[in-house]
């Protein structure tokens, strides 16, 4: 996913096309400028990560997707945008629901913020102790539940 969404590709795209960027708060003076190069290729990057989100949706089944990082706010929410599109061309029609796209608001700090809640999650979740005594002594459960 690296190769498709990563703020140096896209700087080395943008400066092929005569374009000075060199920090990540210049993407958003661009997007108001509606800026084609950057317009396309985040529509580009929103068409792969689609792929990827699906497979999440369709794996976990989650209520809600987070989108959120270090990237400007307005670059977010224009991802976002083209995400919901691109995942409802793409979408099976049989699906019930859709996860919710929200826009995290923890920006650099949401990697740290999720890391943070495991050990809450750890004791406030007895379920894992029940799964993990419960579960049969075989070797497909003993890397699983380990």
């Amino acid at each position: 996913m690296g190769y498709f969404f990563s703020a140096e590709m896209l700087f080395n795209m943008l400066r092929t096309q005569g374009h000075d960027i060199e920090r990540l708060e210049n993407l958003a003076q661009l997007l108001a400028q509606n800026d084609p190069d950057l317009l396309a290729w985040l529509d580009q990057a929103a068409e792969h990560l689609a792929r990827a989100l699906l497979s999440v949706e369709y794996l976990v089944d989650p209520e809600a997707l987070i989108i959120g990082g270090s990237w400007p706010v307005p670059v977010l929410e224009h991802l976002i945008q083209d995400l919901r599109q691109h995942i409802t061309k793409r979408r099976t029609k049989h699906k019930s629901y859709a996860p919710e796209l929200i826009l995290s608001h923890a920006g650099e700090d949401a990697a740290v913020l999720g890391v943070a809640t495991l050990p809450i999650y750890h004791m406030l979740t007895p379920l894992h102790h029940i799964h993990k005594e419960a579960a049969p002594q075989s070797r497909l459960f003993t890397g699983v539940l380990s």
